[in-house]
């Protein structure tokens, strides 16, 4: 209710009533003269001074611009309605209201187009690639620079902003510098890796194409290496396992075969005894994986440890 009172009649109607204002005042001006008025009195001449603010006048859903509270020509569009939030300048409307339409730097305050672009800001904003992660650029031209932002494009000051606010799911801000390390502007993807749980192992997060790479379905957790990976996003995995296949490699260490009495080595079996063949490979990414055959064959208490040291490095059975 505060809103509505006034202490003269020619502000209430001034500001409330601008559309019908000399019928609000009492002046039978105009053509709707069985309009019983809502104050005594002729209207004031001159009128009241506009405020010279700026608002935002909605033509349609999709059409809509900030216009000034005055008198004459575009940008001038008459007084705002009491309802309208008027702004000082033309920026502060054009930064709330019509960012997504308008580069509000190519304008000044007043509303008037600038002659040339605003010079590059050399601050940091995050661009978003269809086919590749969201990478933190800079405004600039030339070497390690990726152009004008896009005009709604939020920008920061150091590219640790940046990282910290956009690209902290999958990226370790601390480790790139002030020039986030960049290459045509473009920051270089850090190694992060995901667990794999189909084959035990952790793969990186990258193109498919390479041995051990693959796109990481989202949502997933991303790790900055492999062991962090193989210690937390594999943790019921055998430690050796996961480590040397996520690096394509064996862990060169013993594994179990209970039924043939002895342990085989985890190594290239196209390389012969005593690497294990397709018959003594890991059944279980779990099975234990020992550093040598003692240690192994020592699992296996049933049978004599020479014996089975001795089939297990020779192969035999």
């Amino acid at each position: 209710a505060e809103h509505w009172k006034h202490h003269r009649i020619i502000d209430c109607c001034w500001e409330n009533f601008q559309w019908v204002f000399r019928e609000c005042m009492g002046d039978v001006y105009g053509e709707i003269t069985e309009r019983a008025p809502l104050a005594l009195g002729p209207c004031p001449d001159p009128l009241p001074l506009s405020s010279g603010k700026w608002y935002v006048e909605y033509y349609t859903d999709q059409d809509f611009v900030c216009v000034q509270d005055c008198q004459g020509e575009f940008p001038c569009n008459g007084r705002a309605s009491s309802y309208k939030e008027l702004y000082d300048t033309f920026i502060d409307c054009c930064t709330i209201h019509t960012w997504w339409d308008v580069n509000c730097a190519n304008y000044n305050e007043n509303g008037t187009k600038l002659e040339s672009e605003p010079e590059l800001t050399s601050k940091w904003y995050v661009e978003y690639y269809t086919d590749a992660k969201p990478l933190c650029v800079r405004e600039c031209e030339g070497p390690n620079c990726n152009g004008r932002a896009v005009n709604y494009e939020e920008l920061y000051d150091t590219f640790d902003e940046c990282c910290q606010m956009h690209l902290w799911w999958n990226t370790d801000c601390m480790a790139y510098d002030e020039h986030g390390n960049g290459t045509n502007g473009l920051l270089e993807p850090p190694n992060t890796y995901y667990a794999d749980y189909l084959s035990g192992s952790c793969l990186k997060d990258c193109e498919s194409g390479p041995l051990g790479c693959a796109i990481a379905p989202p949502p997933i957790a991303l790790y900055n290496t492999i062991k962090e990976c193989c210690d937390f996003g594999q943790s019921w995995v055998d430690s050796k396992y996961c480590n040397s296949r996520s690096n394509g490699e064996y862990s060169n260490g013993w594994i179990i075969s209970s039924d043939y009495g002895k342990c085989a080595k985890d190594c290239d079996p196209t390389g012969g005894p005593p690497c294990s063949g397709s018959d003594l490979q890991h059944h279980k990414f779990s099975d234990t994986i020992f550093d040598t055959p003692n240690e192994c064959c020592r699992t296996l208490s049933w049978i004599d440890l020479d014996s089975c040291v001795t089939a297990s490095q020779t192969g035999a059975s």
